[in-house]
């Protein structure tokens, strides 16, 4: 089974195990992301925001009608909008108010402008600066001469140039001020209306409000400019109309005058008289849409430059806009104004209902030209170049390019009308004619002069009503406050990302952590479990704390020493804790495991049969002698008698454990040498001997696999009730699938935290391949305290069996006594150490190991 099926399998308690493991590593990681978000807040530059609100006003509703609304009229809120949006971020906007900021005499406390001329200065060289002064001389008289201009005409709107900057430094100047207000300033429409929210944000709140006001500014004088720019085009054109018209009067009177005078002529017949009055109306009719005319196609003019700038390609697609639908709609709004212009010329009064029914179906027609063009235009830009911004202004030329097309047929048709009359005049006497023809112009010029100054009244009311569509309706202000950094929100977060980045940190190491940790974790892989052998923590130990105990009572003599000397106390490891402190948790873990173990080797038939085990481990250092020297004490308390016996003839170990020599011993016996009586070590501990290596051989494998070992075991079962050997590890050397093969079971320890999924399932396949009976495994080395309620039967164990009554009554003494064992990689509290014992610790101190009166309080 994978990782990824174990993690789907985890428990709330599993997950506390986790976060317990990982405690320091969240730990470090919550400090360390809070110091710094806390380090970041404090240290930030702070950031002010204020906003302002414009309202962009619908021009019909303030019942407007102008020529060339740019910038007015839309086709919903939401596309006005957009556009207006659009034209705020333009560099024609951005440009004027970077332009404002940089001659502003504000400008020292504007942080955004930074200190870019003083830059500039000091890297200019001596040379460069005395051109840049002579040539600035010059420009300080046009600045001078311009500003005046500017002052009558555009509100004192100038630009002024540093007198220490060339021009190219000025442009790369604006263009990086541009930038930087583009990344500060922010534009969103308000829902359900027709207002803008412009939000500035900058590094002190003089300057956010500054910098608003000076964008709202901008944005209302470019919208009144815009606005006024096609009516200005149409009234200037029509002040040189204006004088043109004025001047052939005066000519026209002049003449008539002369030739009265010469000739003597005082009248017309009333009938000439009648024709030269309608010939005059039909002309001043062709003068009018011909005039009309002029101005529409200097609107489109206008109107097409500003489309020009925006969408380059955009001109010629309207301009050469055509399709079957758009030429005949086209020609039957042409001839509707031909038949409207004959109408008027045959007498008929333009109030006719007659004509009002040609003019609404000309005007349906019209319509129907412009949203067909319209569609046509789209259809022939790309995805990626739609109208978008440019719409409103496509919208204005269409219509007036059917305007244009219209009044140009209507003066095509008053023109016709025009040169039939003037036919009918050709056939009077040359005087007459020639009266004629001077009294008719000098009526026209004078009714064309009244038309022309009729109209040029009117563009002058409508410049002058003309000043936008936009009503600032929440000015800018000062803030009070930054608004970044958010010193609470940011340390929350801090907090919460440490916490997450460190939570996640642990599951992902548990993740890839593919060792063995609970009982839970072999039983799914398939083994069976025969026990737990917790660690407990102890308190730090001091430096050169022991690792072995003196035992009061005498050891057999070692070798070479004669019976009947004084013999020394035995001093032998503190990994002993069956025997050194048998009401310990620890050792009760050990007895549950050797009553597992031998309820799988009872057997009914033979009850009293002898068995020998090999006890082994996939890896070095996975606590494996160890185990099995407890393992062996137990059995031997529980009135077995007990063989344990050292077949690591590597790196024996057993020997250093009950503090013997390993001079004699299996390798002795295997030789010959010696025979297993004598060969056989008393530990001192009832029911329990030990045979240690002996010399280390050079072939262990062949000697653990001779028929001679054999005989050995054989020997060794008639004797005593289970055998018990150390062997090496299963995945680095076969001597004890080599041994296994010849004994009764096998018994793998597993150190958890350590030995990984892959190392046990290897171990498992080597001793299966040897057809080896693997009894089980015991899981070594396990932090009861990271494994909620999976081991609580150990403290519940310890505060049972220990019966202390002050123990219980003490706050916290249980968790700290329970806590005074520490099971190392290779034993207790570090190589074989179990730590110090003392008086404090129940049950031990004056019976077992140090003496009472001078180590034991020493130790505790």
């Amino acid at each position: 089974m994978d990782n990824n099926e174990d993690i789907k399998q985890l428990n709330f308690q599993d997950y506390l195990r986790i976060i317990r493991k990982g405690k320091w590593i969240i730990i470090t990681s919550f400090i360390s992301i809070l110091s710094l978000t806390v380090y970041y807040t404090f240290t930030a530059k702070q950031i002010f925001e204020t906003k302002t609100k414009i309202l962009i006003e619908d021009p019909n509703q303030k019942n407007k009608v102008t020529p060339g609304q740019f910038l007015l009229e839309g086709f919903g809120r939401d596309t006005k909008l957009t556009n207006q949006m659009e034209i705020l971020r333009s560099n024609i906007i951005l440009g004027e108010v970077a332009d404002s900021l940089m001659n502003s005499p504000f400008k020292n406390r504007l942080e955004i402008l930074g200190n870019q001329d003083k830059d500039i200065k000091e890297k200019s060289s001596f040379l460069s600066v005395l051109v840049t002064q002579l040539q600035n001389k010059a420009r300080a008289f046009v600045n001078k001469f311009l500003k005046r201009e500017n002052e009558s005409s555009n509100n004192n709107n100038s630009i002024s140039i540093s007198s220490t900057i060339s021009p190219t430094q000025i442009s790369s100047k604006k263009q990086n001020l541009i930038k930087s207000l583009k990344g500060s300033i922010g534009i969103k429409p308000l829902k359900e209306s027709d207002i803008l929210e412009i939000t500035v944000r900058g590094a002190s709140p003089f300057e956010v409000a500054f910098i608003a006001r000076v964008i709202t500014e901008q944005y209302k004088r470019n919208n009144i400019f815009y606005n006024k720019n096609e009516i200005s085009s149409v009234k200037k054109f029509i002040e040189a109309s204006l004088q043109r018209i004025q001047t052939d009067l005066r000519n026209s009177e002049e003449l008539l005058k002369q030739f009265k005078e010469t000739e003597n002529v005082i009248a017309l017949e009333s009938e000439v008289e009648s024709l030269i009055d309608q010939l005059t109306q039909f002309e001043v009719l062709e003068i009018n849409a011909q005039t009309s005319y002029l101005s529409t196609q200097k609107q489109l003019d206008v109107l097409k430059s500003q489309l020009d700038k925006t969408k380059l390609n955009l001109v010629d697609v309207m301009a050469n806009a055509s399709s079957p639908k758009i030429v005949s709609l086209r020609e039957e709004m042409l001839a509707l104004d031909r038949i409207i212009a004959t109408y008027i010329a045959s007498g008929i009064e333009k109030t006719h209902e007659r004509i009002s029914a040609l003019k609404k179906k000309r005007d349906f027609i019209r319509k129907d030209l412009i949203a067909e063009t319209k569609r046509f235009i789209n259809s022939e830009l790309s995805p990626q170049d739609p109208l978008n911004y440019s719409q409103e202004l496509v919208e204005q030329i269409l219509e007036l390019e059917v305007k244009a097309e219209s009044e140009k047929a209507t003066a095509d048709a008053f023109r016709d009308v025009v040169q039939t009359y003037s036919q009918k005049l050709q056939s009077l006497p040359e005087k007459s004619l020639q009266f004629i023809r001077l009294q008719r112009s000098t009526q026209v010029d004078e009714k064309i002069f009244l038309l022309m100054q009729e109209k040029y009244q009117e563009i002058r009311i409508q410049e002058y009503s003309q000043t936008g569509n936009l009503q600032i309706v929440d000015a800018p202000t000062e803030p009070k406050n930054p608004v970044s950094p958010n010193k609470r929100l940011n340390i929350l977060l801090g907090a919460i990302i440490g916490l997450a980045f460190g939570v996640g940190i642990t599951l992902l190491l548990e993740f890839l952590d593919d060792s063995i940790k609970t009982l839970q974790d072999l039983e799914r892989l398939g083994f069976k479990v025969l026990g737990a052998i917790p660690i407990i923590e102890t308190e730090r130990k001091a430096k050169g704390a022991r690792t072995t105990v003196q035992l009061t009572t005498a050891m057999p003599a070692k070798e070479g020493e004669a019976e009947g000397e004084t013999v020394a106390p035995r001093r032998v490891e503190t990994r002993l804790i069956t025997y050194l402190n048998p009401r310990s948790p620890i050792s009760e873990s050990y007895r549950i495991a050797r009553t597992n173990l031998q309820f799988l080797l009872s057997n009914k038939d033979k009850p009293n049969t002898s068995k020998a085990l090999v006890i082994t481990s996939s890896n070095p250092g996975e606590g494996k002698s160890t185990t099995v020297s407890n393992m062996a004490i137990t059995n031997a308390n529980a009135g077995l008698k007990t063989l344990l016996v050292d077949t690591d003839l590597r790196r024996p170990v057993l020997h250093t454990v009950f503090g013997f020599r390993k001079d004699i011993g299996l390798t002795s016996i295997l030789s010959g040498r010696i025979s297993l009586n004598d060969a056989v070590l008393d530990t001192g501990i009832e029911n329990l001997d030990l045979l240690v290596s002996g010399a280390l051989p050079p072939n262990p494998a062949e000697l653990l696999g001779s028929p001679k070992m054999s005989e050995v075991i054989e020997d060794m079962k008639k004797k005593y009730d289970i055998i018990l050997f150390d062997t090496p590890p299963t995945i680095a050397v076969t001597d004890s699938s080599v041994l296994a093969s010849k004994v009764d079971g096998c018994v793998l320890i597993v150190y958890s935290g350590v030995t990984t999924t892959d190392s046990v399932k290897r171990a498992k396949a080597i001793l299966a391949n040897v057809g080896i009976n693997l009894l089980g495994t015991v899981l070594n080395n396990v932090d009861i305290r990271s494994h909620y309620g999976s081991y609580s039967y150990y403290y519940q164990y310890y505060y049972y069996y220990s019966g202390d009554k002050k123990l219980k009554d003490r706050k916290g003494s249980k968790r700290k006594s329970l806590y005074r064992y520490k099971y190392g990689k290779y034993g207790y509290g570090g190589y074989g150490g179990y730590g110090g014992y003392g008086g404090s610790s129940p049950g031990y101190g004056s019976s077992y190991g140090y003496d009472a009166d001078r180590d034991g309080d020493k130790n505790s």
